[in-house]
């Protein structure tokens, strides 16, 4: 559930969502991944708060549609089944549709992270 909740976060929320060190962290039993995952037992999911994305965290674990409004319903139906379930397939952007990029669509966010994680690791 938290790789797939870092995928969905990174590819549908606009900014630098990155999840550095998260694999270290899951193989080392971190109680925060990545510097903003909280995990606990406790919690009903396993994630208990993003501190690096509050909105999409109650969106998805809290099924608060307000904290994202542009998410549609259905897109936000679609995540949650995803993320929690495991059930459906991958949900994309509509690339039609986009978030905002000057040149829009997924082809551009997807080329947009690569480069950014690409420049991270020093090449």
């Amino acid at each position: 559930m938290i790789r797939r909740y870092a995928i969905l976060c990174q590819l549908w929320r606009e900014g630098d969502r990155g999840f550095p060190h998260l694999e270290y962290d899951l193989a080392a039993a971190c109680d925060i991944l990545a510097g903003r995952i909280a995990i606990s037992t406790a919690s009903r999911h396993i994630i208990s708060a993003d501190l690096g994305d509050r909105a999409f965290h109650a969106a998805i674990f809290h099924n608060d549609r307000v904290a994202i409004p542009e998410i549609t319903a259905t897109d936000l139906r679609r995540l949650r089944r995803y993320i929690i379930h495991r059930k459906g397939l991958l949900p994309v952007l509509d690339p039609a549709r986009g978030r905002g990029n000057p040149d829009g669509g997924l082809l551009a966010q997807l080329r947009s992270k690569l480069r950014a994680g690409w420049m991270r690791h020093g090449h």
